[in-house]
Order: C-alpha cells, then structure tokens, then sequence
C-alpha cells in the first residue's frame, strides 16, 4: 500500500475496513511550510477511501484544529477509530495546544455515521498529576499524552495512551496510560500500565497485534527518546526480577516479513514490548465493534477489487503505523517479548538499539 500527496507530508495514518471500502486516515500538513518539523503545529486528519487498498480516492478532511481557544486549536494528532455497538463510528485523536510554557496534548473524541462527516465531540482525557508528568513539572519538552488505541477488554473498553509518568529519571520517564469505558463516550483515566525506567522517554502509537496466537504491544521509540542508561546498556539481556514486574522490554528494530506474512509488524524504531509494573489486560480485539483488516500478502496474493459481502482477507483489524516505520529494516526476531493468552509466564527480554 503506498499513498502519497505531492503538496503535503503525510505521516502516521490508519485505516477501517466498513465491509465495502477500506478508509484511510492520516496526519499530513503543507510543504508550503517548508520546514517539515513545523508540520507538527499544522497537522490535519486526512481521508482517502478505496477498494482494494493500491488506489486511492481522497475526500474531505476527517478533522482540522479546532477554534481557540481549544484543547485542539494547534493540530489534530494520531488517534484510532472503531465502530461501536449501536453502529456509531467513533474516533478517539490528540489534541494539541500551545501555551506559554509548551505544546500540551490531550484525547479528544469525534463520532460519525458514515466515516465521512465528523462532529467533535469534545475533549475527553488529560493527564492526572496523580499519576501523569505536567508540562509545569518542567521535566519534558511537551506535555506527553496521546496516541489513544481503543479495544474491547472484557466487559469495557480500554484505551493505551503515550504518557510519562510524574516520578523517576526525566529521560525514562515513558509509561503505558490507559483509561476504561463502558460505552465508549464515557472514560475514566487509571494509573499507568507500567513503571518509568524502562528505558524510554516515552512511547509512541502503541497498538496491540496478534501473531501465531500470541499478542503483542507494539510502539515506537525515537533513538534521542530513549534513555542514557538504556543507550549505555543497550546490547546486554537483561531482566527485572522484582515481583511485581513482568519481564521488561526492548526489543527492535523488528522485521516486516517476519514470522506470518499475512500478519506482519513493521518498523524502523517499533518494539515489541513487556511492561514494567502492573500486568496488562487481557488484549483481546474490540467486539462487537469492527476494526482494521487488510488484504492478504501471503507470497503470491494479489489485491484485487472486494464487492460488499465478499469473504473478508484474512489480516489484523487493526493497524496503524508512524511515519517512522519501515518494513525492510533488518533486526532481532519481533516475538522476543510476548504475552501468551493464558497466562502469568514472564517476558524474555533481549537488548537492541533502534536505528
């Protein structure tokens, strides 16, 4: 799948599959800027739409910065959509404000019937200094917390979220947030996922994938984003032995093709992920909402246009990549670090530095 602008940047993106059309979301912003780290502070969530995910029809913007002031009147950042049980489609997306002090982010909501016309419907989570770094504890060049990713756990949603924690080293300081939802519009923020000192100083569109029966975290980390003594230590296995500890990351860069072909993980700075601290929920796909599926790249298969009530291409359903990410890059196996769907067995970890 390749889609490009000739006039924009386009960089993170994911895409929803309303069994007739695949639907593409994206961030992008102008070259009029001309300087592309300025695409930061103008982004918008593009829309495309096609049949068979190799042509692309773009239509009209999903979202754009909301009036100030607004927790969203900078940019519209990375986000996920899902559809929920009444047939309500709902994108969960960052915020971003400037204030004096810096940029601050935060989850906001828009909900849709169609996936082409959006209504906002506000900002629904910011970080808790019960629990969350602030922008006024002076420790970090941005308020960090974003990149919502929504599934079904149980008998509630659950969303992850980019965060850094309110205490440890100001470079590992990266977290898993997470908050909880009965209906999908209605959130509670809880205490991170894991516990800063990981190695990273924060980490990035966090997605869960499953892979030959096992399910995995997958996010992204900067090389400049991960901490001193990670760097120092980088190429050493390592593991953490306090009980209340699941075997801790890193692993990465991973490999695209790698393991199944028609489930792949990609990434240039991606890594697969354990996590200090709390357990993880069971991470299992939102039901009955539908996610993300995409065509089936088994060695030999071709795209080919899917009429309304086709057999769907076995696939993820859901993927959402950086504009970081690369499926080419070599590394270490990706399933290094996994989480079996039973149980209580520790994470292996394995040390790499991203490229």
């Amino acid at each position: 799948m390749a889609y490009a602008l000739p006039e924009a940047w386009v960089w993170d993106f994911w895409v929803v599959d309303d069994g007739s059309k695949y639907h593409l979301f994206f961030l992008y912003a102008s070259k009029a800027l001309r300087d592309p780290d300025a695409r930061h502070h103008r982004a918008s969530i593009g829309h495309a739409v096609s049949d068979d995910m190799a042509t692309w029809e773009r239509v009209e913007d999903a979202l754009v910065r909301g009036d100030g002031p607004a927790f969203d009147d900078l940019a519209t950042w990375t986000g996920c959509t899902l559809q929920g049980p009444d047939g309500t489609w709902f994108t969960f997306y960052t915020g971003a404000t400037l204030t004096e002090a810096g940029n601050v982010q935060s989850i906001g909501l828009a909900t849709s019937d169609d996936l082409v016309t959006w209504d906002k419907q506000g900002q629904l989570l910011e970080a808790d200094p019960r629990w969350y770094e602030k922008l006024s504890d002076g420790q970090w060049h941005d308020e960090a917390f974003r990149d919502p990713f929504v599934y079904r756990d149980g008998d509630q949603w659950r969303m992850l979220i980019t965060a850094r924690a309110n205490h440890g080293p100001a470079d590992d300081r990266g977290v898993i947030g997470t908050a909880v939802s009965p209906d999908l519009r209605r959130w509670t923020l809880e205490a991170p996922l894991s516990e800063p000192g990981q190695g990273f100083g924060q980490l990035e569109v966090m997605e869960v994938v499953s892979l030959e029966g096992q399910e995995h975290l997958v996010f992204n980390c900067l090389a400049s984003d991960l901490s001193a003594s990670h760097r120092a230590n980088r190429h050493d296995r390592r593991r953490l032995d306090h009980p209340d500890h699941l075997r801790a990351p890193v692993v990465g860069p991973v490999r695209g093709d790698a393991a199944d072909r028609s489930r792949p993980v990609r990434g240039a700075h991606r890594q697969a992920a354990g996590h200090g601290g709390r357990r993880l929920p069971r991470l299992r796909e939102p039901r009955p909402g539908r996610r993300v599926r995409r065509p089936d790249h088994r060695p030999g298969a071709r795209p080919g246009r899917r009429r309304h009530g086709d057999p769907r291409p076995r696939g993820p359903r859901h993927h959402r990549l950086s504009s970081s990410t690369s499926s080419t890059v070599e590394g270490p196996a990706p399933l290094a670090a996994t989480r079996r769907r039973c149980g209580a067995d520790p994470f292996a970890v394995a040390g790499s530095n991203p490229t």
